[in-house]
């Protein structure tokens, strides 16, 4: 398999934190529509298909748990800026806050989750977990 879960989700931080910039300096509502249905996917999937898995590794445990907080407190703030308008005086602050929240999320993920997950989970579980992830994707609605 070429592309692995790592690979994905470090394409869909990418683009993510684009999305926050673009909202920020260009009032894009484009991509305001991507942190919108992007985000909650990706927060969804890997609460779903990867940190059941990984939470299970004593090594990883304390930091996946950790992860599903942050993704409670993302998932908070991303739905009170869903029902906003991006005119609105509160939203921007909103956003800056969220976007910051999701890059330190980003970089413990990066730099510290996704080295250990390498070391302690198989080639066949890395597949797997790929698989599911993309699967969960196709049909994946945000909420």
């Amino acid at each position: 398999m070429k592309d692995n879960i790592f690979t994905i989700l470090k394409d869909e931080h990418d683009t993510v934190k684009k999305a926050f910039k673009n909202v920020l300096k260009k009032n894009s509502e484009e991509d305001f529509d991507i942190i919108k249905t992007d985000l909650m996917t990706h927060l969804n999937g890997e609460e779903e298909c990867i940190y059941p898995v990984l939470e299970d590794h004593e090594e990883l445990r304390d930091l996946i748990l950790e992860s599903y907080e942050e993704h409670r407190h993302a998932k908070m703030i991303l739905n009170e800026i869903m029902n906003m308008q991006m005119d609105e005086e509160e939203f921007k602050p909103k956003l800056k806050v969220l976007m910051d929240m999701v890059e330190h999320h980003i970089h413990e993920e990066e730099k510290n989750v996704f080295p250990k997950a390498k070391k302690l989970i198989s080639k066949e579980e890395i597949n797997q977990i790929t698989i599911d992830y993309i699967n969960g994707k196709a049909y994946s609605i945000p909420a």
